[in-house]
């Protein structure tokens, strides 16, 4: 299992707990109660949370990842305007668990549902990371015969966390697309240089896994299809991937 340390958090023997920013060696307090199923993967979102008198938005806007800074002494996190989230893989369960690390506390997706929610995604969720600039979060699953990335407007990453009345996230409001092997690890790359200011300037490469005799393949996928659909419904986004690079002999 891989342990992973971020901004204060860290996803230990499928519970969590939250560090003192100074180090490993402070105490350490539990978490929300919530059951992590077989976490394995994880990444980190800053979202602009607050705005004027210390409110919650409507609308949370995920910002680049610098603007979450360190949480100064005497001041109430919860309050702070940027909020660093972690997210989780839920290998068992298929889903992805999001975690307020600057606030210390467990996102329910869905207030009108009892307990603590997490996002449903695809089958077997094997690595999530999140785009360079925060606004989408993509998340590779590896079933037979489904396998490919779930991806996430990190607008909505939040669901219904403040009872506000924004919707929780479901499969259906998820974009994606498939891929011709099953994904094991995920990474951002920065993009060729291009003429076309549309473009993105970063892409996903995704490591697939061989079988038998066929080895383990690279691919890389232009995000720019799904960039697009941000002003949009999600959807669908085929034939995403495009290169794919042989591993082995």
């Amino acid at each position: 299992m891989r342990i992973r340390i971020s901004g204060g958090l860290a996803v230990v023997a499928g519970s969590i707990v939250f560090i003192s920013a100074t180090g490993c060696s402070q105490t350490v307090n539990p978490g929300a109660p919530r059951t992590m199923a077989q976490p394995q993967k994880l990444d980190v979102v800053c979202i602009n949370v607050n705005g004027a008198n210390d409110l919650p938005i409507l609308q949370p806007e995920p910002v680049p990842e610098d603007l979450c800074s360190p949480i100064p002494a005497n001041t109430s996190s919860s309050a702070m305007q940027y909020h660093l989230f972690a997210v989780v893989t839920q290998r068992l369960r298929g889903e992805l668990a999001v975690i307020d690390v600057t606030a210390a506390t467990v996102v329910d997706e869905d207030r009108t549902t009892p307990g603590i929610n997490f996002i449903p995604v695809g089958i077997q969720p094997t690595d999530v990371v999140v785009a360079p600039d925060g606004r989408l979060t993509f998340v590779s699953t590896a079933a037979d015969g489904m396998a490919g990335i779930d991806v996430i407007d990190n607008r909505h990453l939040l669901g219904d966390w403040t009872g506000t009345g924004q919707y929780p996230i479901g499969l259906s409001d998820e974009m994606g697309c498939s891929l011709p092997g099953l994904p094991m690890a995920l990474a951002t790359v920065p993009a060729p240089a291009s003429a076309d200011p549309s473009a993105s300037t970063y892409q996903i490469v995704a490591l697939l896994a061989g079988s038998g005799a066929s080895p383990a393949t690279i691919v890389t996928i232009d995000p720019t299809p799904f960039e697009t659909e941000l002003t949009e419904d999600g959807g669908a986004v085929p034939g995403a991937a495009e290169v794919e690079l042989t591993l082995g002999g």
